[in-house]
C-alpha cells in the first residue's frame, strides 16, 4: 500500500531548479509529482511579482503539470488554470476543511469537477484542520460548493465520488481501490443509518413502500461503505510478500445491486 512521491512544499518555498529537476527525477524513476498550489491570494501575488505569471502557469512551465501530478488546494484558479489542468490531466486535492479554518478561501470544486480535472478531497494536516476527518471533509466539500455556487453546485453523491474513487483517481491507484468491487483493496466498515441522528435521512422516500424503503437503505449504507472503503485501505493489509491483492482477505466482494463505482452511477446535477 506504500507509495513514494517526489512533494517539494510549495513554489514560494523552494527554488524553480528544485522543482524543474523534481520533475525529472519522478519521471525518471516513475513515481508521481505532489505540491501545495494557488492555496491563498498571497501567494499568487508571489508568483506574478517573481516570475510574471499566476502559480499554475509558473508550475506548467517547470513540467509540472500531467497525470503523474496533483496539487493540494488549488483555490484561486481563474477557467485558464482549470482549462491547463483538465487538458494535461493534473489533478487537485480538495481541502475544504483547512481553507475555510485559514481563511484562504473556497476552491471552484464544482468547477473542477464539471471540467473533469481528477479531484479528490485532502485534510492539509492537524496543524490547520484539527480534526484530520475525512467524512467531515465530504460534507463540506459539498456545504461550500453549495456556500460558493448556490444549492445545486455540487450533489452529496459527487462529493461522495470525491472522497472514494476520486482520490484514488487523482493517486492513479483507481484500479486497486476507491470503489467496492472485486478484486480491489478495502477494509470495510459499516454505519447504523436508523438512530436518532440520521432521524431525517430517508425523509423524501416516506412515500414509498417499506420493501423501497429498505433498498434505500441498503444503497445508502452501501455508499457510506464506499467513503470507508478508501478512507480504511492503508497499511492493515494481511497478504503474505508475493501474495496478489486480489487473494488478500480483506479484498471486496460484491454487493449485489448495490455494486460498481460512482462513476457508474452518477447523479444528475440536482439530485
Amino acid at each position: 500500500m506504500l507509495r513514494v512521491a517526489l512533494a517539494p512544499c510549495s513554489p514560494f518555498s523552494v527554488t524553480g531548479d528544485l522543482l524543474r529537476e523534481s520533475a525529472l527525477l519522478a519521471r525518471d524513476l516513475g513515481v508521481r509529482l505532489h505540491t501545495h498550489l494557488a492555496e491563498t491570494l498571497d501567494e499568487e501575488d508571489f508568483c506574478l511579482e517573481k516570475f510574471g505569471c499566476r502559480p499554475v502557469q509558473y508550475m506548467e512551465s517547470l513540467g509540472w503539470t500531467g497525470s503523474d501530478v496533483w496539487y493540494a488546494h488549488a483555490v484561486h484558479l481563474d477557467d485558464h488554470d482549470i482549462g491547463v489542468l483538465a487538458a494535461s490531466g493534473t489533478g487537485a486535492a480538495h481541502c475544504p476543511t483547512s481553507n475555510a479554518r485559514l481563511g484562504a478561501g473556497i476552491a471552484r470544486a464544482a468547477d473542477l469537477y464539471a471540467a473533469g480535472v481528477p479531484l479528490g478531497l485532502g485534510v492539509d494536516g492537524a496543524a490547520s484542520n484539527e480534526s484530520c476527518c475525512m467524512l467531515e471533509e465530504a460534507h463540506h466539500a459539498a456545504l461550500f460548493a453549495r456556500a460558493r455556487s448556490g444549492p445545486r453546485a455540487m450533489t452529496v453523491r459527487q462529493s461522495l465520488e470525491l472522497a472514494t474513487i476520486g482520490g484514488a483517481h487523482v493517486l492513479g491507484r483507481e484500479n486497486e481501490i476507491g470503489s467496492i468491487e472485486v478484486g480491489k483493496l478495502a477494509d470495510l466498515a459499516l454505519w447504523r443509518l436508523d438512530g436518532l441522528a440520521h432521524s431525517g435521512i430517508t425523509t423524501r422516500s416516506r412515500r414509498w413502500s417499506s420493501a423501497a424503503n429498505r433498498r434505500w437503505n441498503c444503497c445508502w449504507s452501501t455508499a457510506v461503505t464506499w467513503c470507508a472503503a478508501t478512507w480504511c485501505a492503508r497499511s492493515t493489509r494481511r497478504s503474505s510478500p508475493g501474495r496478489s491483492p486480489t487473494n488478500t482477505s480483506s479484498s471486496s466482494r460484491k454487493r449485489g445491486e448495490c455494486r460498481g463505482s460512482p462513476h457508474d452511477h452518477r447523479v444528475r446535477p440536482g439530485s
